[in-house]
């Protein structure tokens, strides 16, 4: 008699198993389908901003190279302007004292 009970509970325990996998399998189904997409959707946003990265160091880049090819050139000006000659020093209109008085 208890050899029936422990095929009896034996049986429970698979129905209860296989029930319980069936469940899970279910649930399986309905997640990585879900799963799949947020993982698609976060690699968009990853490539995108790398995009997005690549492109703004481009625009900086050139904007870096546009500055210093007028900053040569102002370069250039400045030393045609110091070649000319200077007065030692310029009081500025502003101290200098007024006239109509």
């Amino acid at each position: 008699m208890s050899l029936d009970r422990i095929l009896d509970s034996i049986d429970h325990l698979l129905s209860n198993l296989d029930k319980s996998v069936n469940d899970l399998l279910w649930h399986a189904k309905l997640f990585i389908p879900i799963l799949a997409i947020s993982m698609a959707l976060l690699v968009i946003v990853l490539i995108s901003m790398c995009i997005t990265q690549i492109y703004i160091s481009r625009k900086k880049s050139e904007k870096y190279r546009l500055l210093e090819i007028r900053n040569s050139q102002d370069h250039y000006i400045d030393t045609e302007i110091t070649k000319q000659p200077q007065p030692e020093y310029t009081v500025p209109e502003y101290f200098q004292p007024k006239r109509d008085l």
